[in-house]
């Protein structure tokens, strides 16, 4: 019998039966990298990244045993990440001393173009700071939703499940982050 090559993100079998059989460190494994850009995409401020991604696993370590399968393991982790980067920011907003920052990252970087063209690199630079300032204008939710699907590449099924919602509302709040986007972005570019 004839074995499928292997694939290092896809979903074992052992996931999609109770959580007790899932072992902590697999999970911490592949969901980690993940977790780190996820929460610096929506929003997570630099210096407190580590901190919610620990207050994530902790999380995770708990519930492990009721993780029924339904969804990846990937795609429940970020739903547990979504409810707490939401608690995070509330706080945020709650302490009078937190100084305003950007609320959305994009990787600090820009990507790698293969290039040596400085002009290139400015350019890619100059569209990421576009892109920040104008999910910038979002409100929290749009940006977010926009973030997921659009930057990070979750499906709206994904999605969808991970907020606990109905796939199709989904879809619907998803359109209209897309369009609020582009009205953003048309704004700052101008005519």
């Amino acid at each position: 019998m004839m074995r499928a090559p292997y694939d290092p993100f896809a979903v074992p079998p052992s996931y999609r039966t109770k959580g007790a059989s899932l072992g902590f460190r697999d999970v911490y494994d592949q969901t980690l990298p993940l977790a780190v850009r996820l929460a610096r995409k929506l929003g997570v401020a630099e210096g407190d990244v580590d901190d919610v991604v620990q207050d994530l696993f902790i999380a995770v370590h708990r519930r492990l045993a009721d993780f029924e399968g339904r969804s990846s393991i990937k795609t429940w982790v970020a739903g547990i990440l979504m409810n707490l980067v939401h608690n995070y920011r509330r706080q945020r907003r709650r302490r009078s001393d937190a100084k305003p920052e950007g609320r959305w990252r994009l990787d600090a970087a820009p990507p790698a173009t293969g290039s040596n063209d400085p002009w290139e690199g400015a350019a890619l630079a100059e569209a990421q700071s576009l892109v920040r300032q104008a999910l910038g204008d979002l409100t929290a939710e749009k940006a977010s939703l926009f973030v997921k699907v659009e930057i990070e590449g979750l499906t709206v099924v994904q999605v969808a499940r991970s907020m606990r919602a109905n796939v199709d509302t989904v879809y619907a709040r998803v359109r209209v982050a897309r369009a609020a986007f582009r009205a953003a972005l048309a704004r700052r570019l101008g005519p």
